[in-house]
């Protein structure tokens, strides 16, 4: 498998991430966590052959939607058939609604980006450490007080006072208002963008 991987250009990169997601799960090399370790795998690999710059692509969010087809499609790749075209389509499949799935969130995200920083304007003096932590909070949307004072550089009382600020934008909801201490504040407009309906509800109570 290792020299498939490293190996020329026979197959288009699409086709060659999805023979190797199946070869991977066909030799089920742990005791456990091998489907983890496969989809990983299969992102990762497209990231190596020049389909992606980044891990984007959630493949894993098709596959445990369609968990019994999923199965279905290996199980008849692992079969004495053989049968791998079934397995492609299936796979191929995949990475057209999750593709396109990807290009609307960030689409979305872009949006969302720059309501955000027409609302941290607002900030005055402010705006330019409010900036600072809208970005950070994309790969950070879940935040303290003293994480703020560290992206910053501001003293404790500013930090609160900035975060405070946040909050009354809306930007940031405080997950357990009832707390002084050890308080969370959440990017709950940008993680529903990654829930289903039941999970966003959640986040926002």
């Amino acid at each position: 498998m290792e020299k498939f991987l490293y190996a020329g250009d026979f197959y288009p990169p699409l086709i060659k991430a999805a023979l190797a997601h199946a070869q991977f799960e066909t030799i089920h090399p742990f005791l456990d966590g091998n489907g983890r370790t496969g989809r990983l795998l299969t992102t990762f690999y497209l990231c190596k052959l020049g389909m992606l710059e980044r891990p984007v692509l959630y493949l894993s969010e098709f596959f445990l939607t369609n968990r019994q087809s999923y199965y279905d499609a290996l199980d008849e790749y692992h079969s004495e058939k053989g049968q791998v075209s079934a397995w492609l389509d299936f796979f191929l499949e995949g990475v057209a609604i999750i593709s396109k799935q990807a290009i609307e969130t960030s689409k979305k995200i872009n949006s969302l980006r720059q309501r955000d920083i027409v609302k941290i304007q607002s900030l005055g003096r402010r705006a330019k450490t409010g900036a600072a932590v809208l970005e950070k909070l994309y790969k950070l949307p879940i935040t303290s007080v003293r994480k703020v004072e560290e992206w910053t550089g501001l003293s404790r009382p500013q930090s609160n006072e900035l975060v405070r600020k946040l909050v009354e934008l809306g930007i940031l909801v405080q997950k357990d208002k009832g707390i002084q201490y050890g308080r969370e504040f959440w990017y709950t407009d940008y993680l529903e963008l990654f829930l289903n309906k039941e999970e966003a509800n959640e986040v926002i109570s």
